[in-house]
C-alpha cells in the first residue's frame, strides 16, 4: 500500500492512465528531387493510451559537400499533433498533478 493511499488520497494506480505499450501505425515518405535536397514526411497514428493520437511531421534537409569525406547539412521541419497525442505524452491533468505532486500541464494540439 502506498503512502498516498494511507493518507486517504487515491493512489497513482487509481488515477493515472495505463502507461503500457502504445503501438501505433507509422507511414513515412522520403524524396530526393536533387542530390543536395531531401524532403521528409511522417504520419504516426494510434500511439496513445486510447489509440486516437495523431502526429504529422514534414521537413527538408539541404547538404553541401565539404572536401571528399564530409557534408554540411541544414534541416528545417514542423510537427503537428492532435489533442489526444499531446495529452497522452505530455499532459498532466489537475487530478494527476495532485496525486503525483507535479504541476498542471494541459497541452493542446498545434504546431511546433
Amino acid at each position: 500500500m502506498s503512502v498516498l493511499a494511507r493518507s486517504g488520497r487515491p493512489s497513482r494506480r487509481d488515477v493515472l492512465p495505463d502507461l503500457g505499450p502504445r503501438l501505433g501505425k507509422d507511414a513515412f515518405l522520403t524524396y530526393a528531387p536533387w542530390p543536395f535536397l531531401i524532403l521528409q514526411s511522417d504520419l504516426l497514428a494510434g500511439s496513445t493510451a486510447h489509440g486516437d493520437g495523431i502526429q504529422a511531421e514534414v521537413g527538408a534537409t539541404a547538404g553541401v559537400p565539404v572536401g571528399k569525406r564530409a557534408i554540411v547539412e541544414a534541416t528545417v521541419g514542423a510537427t503537428w499533433s492532435n489533442d489526444p497525442y499531446m495529452r497522452s505524452y505530455f499532459g498532466v491533468t489537475p487530478r494527476e498533478s495532485d496525486i503525483g505532486r507535479a504541476g498542471d500541464l494541459l497541452t493542446r494540439r498545434g504546431m511546433e
